[in-house]
This record gives C-alpha cells, structure tokens and sequence, in this order.
C-alpha cells in the first residue's frame, strides 16, 4: 500500500493506493470548520466513508450509510503504540488502516506546529 499526500491546501488531502497503484480512495480533511473535525474518504466523487469521534485522543469511528463500519482505539497501557481497530462491516479493510496512519500522521503534524508556533 501506498500513501500520498498534501498537508497545505484547503482541505488535508491524502490518496490511499494499493500495492498494484489503483486508487483505492482519497481521504480529505477539512481545515476550516468552526465545530469539530470533518474527515471523509472518497473515490471518484462518491462520499465512501466518515470519521467521527476524538481524533486527539485516537477513539473514533468510520461511518457508510448510516452504520458504524470499523472503530479504532488506542492502547494506553502498552510500551509501544498499539491500536485496536476492530472492523465491524465488510468493508475494504486497506481504506480504514490507510485513514488510520494518515489521520496519526496529521494529528501529530498539527501537534508540532502548534508547539512549534508558541
């Protein structure tokens, strides 16, 4: 699998590729919103899959159609990071570890430079 990616646009904007290059889906973050996080992975223009919970705190869900499809909560009590991402539908599992490593990847972009910024 492959992750590519844009932190400096409108939107987090980041492409979930499979090992034989298709396009799995494009996970898309909205950096403008005045309540919340709004985070979503699409293909062609078609809504596939929501994110909802406490991203900072790693304990959030993926919704398709209405259903909760796969949740991921991190474990605290471990000496490395661990996650347990129980996938609850059939869904294409790639997309949900894809969005996993890519939502980390921006929260701790933001981490920085917000510390970085004081």
């Amino acid at each position: 699998m492959k992750l590519e990616g844009k932190l400096l646009t409108m939107h987090n904007e980041f492409t979930i590729i499979d090992s034989l290059g298709v396009e799995l889906g494009t996970l898309r973050k909205k950096l403008l919103k005045l309540i919340g996080e709004e985070i979503w992975i699409e293909n062609d223009g078609k809504e596939l899959m929501r994110i909802f919970g406490n991203l900072l705190e790693h304990d959030y869900t993926f919704e398709s159609g209405g259903k909760t499809v796969a949740k991921v909560h991190r474990q605290w009590v471990s000496l490395r990071d661990q996650y347990g991402i129980p996938i609850l539908e059939n869904v294409d599992r790639r997309l949900v570890i894809g969005a996993t490593i890519i939502i980390e990847h921006i929260e701790v972009a933001e981490r920085r430079a917000q510390s970085s910024s004081h």
